[in-house]
């Protein structure tokens, strides 16, 4: 294509909001442009981009039999009422209402719709198994959109449902997109960690999220500093010695004096009653007090440095909870959140592993401004089982080898595959008829990838200040041909021969009332892999020159032979993002 027809524009200046390395260098080179926080509309570079990763995702997709569908992104809320997510998703759906008052949503995942649209369908085993993917708008009402298209409002999404006969049926369809995930990253060229992780609001069974290094990211993995452990921080385990902690908690029995009721005024957080009784944090008990969705009442207990993690509660509980508002604690525990505790408390009881390593601590005496000092576990409140419901932190012991030390970095999730079992077609009745004439709940799982998001990190990863060079295969143009004074006659005619071979793959920068400087550095941030400059070296010697952009190898080539020159590169490029 030609630079003159191309609707494309750059610009001089750094922008002055962009928040990481990829927003800066897509609207410093013209690829989006925001319309609100959180909403982006993006120029046909961008598109072009976005429709070769979109590319390789469906190949991949298509390589294992899944078949590509479109679903509506406006669903009625009944579909979701089916399942309880219309109550349980938080604010991030984006809800309204039509003319006629009935009640819908813009989907940021399309389980419900798609299970309704399979259970009209199918009726027996012989309809079984297969898979449907679409690439597609998603939309959630972000509280806090940044990092540019990292994080929306509104963006693109790859999703997919697989629907089984059998649980062993759809553990290994599982495992067939988990490798075809691995084969997609790998053609787009970027480093991404498969990470066991939480299944959150999507539900099921397990799940492993793909995820991309960047200080950008929002999300904490956990790596060992002496083997190949890796886990998303909220359900990473780590080691405690439990029983060794039980031994000690015995021998503090016999010495420690009983808990002994002391003020403690104004203390309504674990840092200012550290400060308050000059202890660490580590010696405080603390209390989460929780109410299930079923409405049990539950007093979860952790040390007081750590931080209990939401996911792993859910796990334990095995349903959905809430943290009991102030108003409530005080008409139960007759005080405030930071003065609760376990000495008087009757009901259920969910005590944290860090909680045994206290040896005596302190907790809440029910009453304001009062706390327990003295406090043995299992000696001055009694427990059926100890739980791992905390975040691990750095520093922490390693679960697999229990040796290395735990320590954290920054990710961003670019994929997600779900083992959903039968989390959505037991509530929406998605059944079939088996061989033996016995009906059968369909078996599922479901696959995202942010395809937008993944165009972010692809320009995080290859990026630089002011200039950005794309792995062959998804590069909106392979080739840039640079005519630095294309009013030159010798210099057009070459450079047109060139673009006219190549034409399919190639941008020629036509512009004749623009510099050279200007040519080059817009070549930068367009981002073909191959630059070709056509110029003084021309003139001087008949020579052409050709760089690959990612070797910064440079070729001085005479006019006949720049076309089998720029054939090598090409065949040298594409395969070896193809390496699948």
């Amino acid at each position: 294509m030609k630079v003159s027809e191309l609707f494309a524009f750059s610009f001089k200046e750094e922008p002055k909001d962009a928040e990481s390395k990829s927003n800066r260098i897509m609207l410093k080179g013209g690829y989006i442009k925001k319309v609100a926080a959180g909403l982006y509309s993006l120029t046909p570079l961008a598109y072009k981009l976005l429709s070769n990763i979109s590319g390789i995702i469906r190949e991949e997709m298509q390589k294992i039999g899944c078949q590509e569908i479109l679903l509506p992104m406006m669903t009625p809320a009944e579909l979701w009422k089916e399942t309880g997510r219309w109550d349980i998703y938080g604010k991030e759906l984006i809800r309204f209402k039509d003319r006629n008052e009935r009640e819908f949503c813009l989907a940021p995942t399309h389980e419900e719709i798609v299970v309704d649209l399979v259970r009209y369908f199918i009726k027996s085993w012989r309809d079984l198994p297969f898979s449907l993917f679409q690439i597609g708008q998603k939309f959630r009402d972000e509280p806090r959109p940044r990092f540019g298209i990292i994080r929306c409002k509104e963006f693109v999404m790859k999703d997919a449902y697989s629907f089984d006969r059998s649980e062993e049926d759809a553990e290994k369809t599982y495992w067939k997109f988990y490798e075809a995930y691995r084969r997609i990253f790998e053609r787009l060229r970027l480093d991404v960690i498969p990470v066991q992780a939480s299944v959150g609001a999507i539900g099921g069974k397990f799940s492993h999220e793909f995820i991309f290094i960047t200080e950008y990211g929002e999300d904490k993995i956990m790596f060992c500093s002496k083997c190949s452990f890796v886990s998303k921080k909220e359900i990473s385990d780590f080691f405690i010695d439990v029983e060794n902690c039980k031994l000690s908690l015995e021998e503090a029995k016999t010495k420690v004096d009983l808990p002994r009721k002391i003020p403690t005024p104004e203390t309504t957080t674990v840092e200012k009653l550290a400060e308050y009784l000059k202890i660490p944090t580590s010696k405080i008990i603390k209390s989460l007090f929780v109410k299930t969705r079923s409405g049990k009442y539950i007093l979860c207990l952790v040390r007081g440095d750590r931080f209990i993690s939401e996911d792993k509660l859910s796990r334990v509980l095995e349903e959905d909870f809430e943290i009991v508002d102030e108003k409530e604690v005080r008409s139960i525990f007759g005080a405030g959140k930071g003065f609760i505790g376990p000495l008087k408390y009757k009901g259920r009881l969910i005590v944290d592993r860090t909680v045994l390593t206290v040896g005596d601590g302190v907790v809440g005496a029910d009453e304001d401004d009062f706390h327990f000092i003295n406090v043995v576990p299992m000696r001055d409140f009694h427990f059926e089982s100890v739980e791992d419901i905390s975040f691990a932190e750095q520093g922490d012991v390693c679960p697999s080898c229990r040796e290395g030390k735990l320590y954290e970095r920054t990710g961003l999730e670019l994929g997600h595959v779900f083992y959903l079992g039968y989390k959505y077609s037991k509530p929406m009745d998605l059944k079939f008829i088996d061989k033996d004439k016995n009906s059968r709940y369909v078996v599922m799982g479901c696959y995202g990838i942010g395809v937008s998001r993944t165009m972010a990190a692809i320009f995080e990863n290859y990026g630089d200040k002011s200039e950005i060079k794309f792995p062959f295969e998804i590069a909106p143009f392979k080739i840039h041909i640079i005519p630095v004074n294309i009013k030159d006659k010798d210099i057009s005619d070459v450079s047109f021969d060139i673009y006219h071979k190549f034409e399919n793959i190639a941008l020629i920068d036509d512009r004749d009332e623009v510099s050279p400087g200007e040519k080059f550095a817009d070549c930068d941030l367009w981002g073909a892999p191959i630059k070709v400059v056509v110029g003084k070296l021309l003139k001087e010697q008949g020579k052409v020159e050709i760089i690959n952009r990612f070797s910064g190898q440079r070729y001085y080539e005479s006019v006949q032979e720049v076309f089998d020159r720029i054939h090598f590169l090409v065949e040298q490029l594409l395969p070896a993002f193809k390496s699948s």
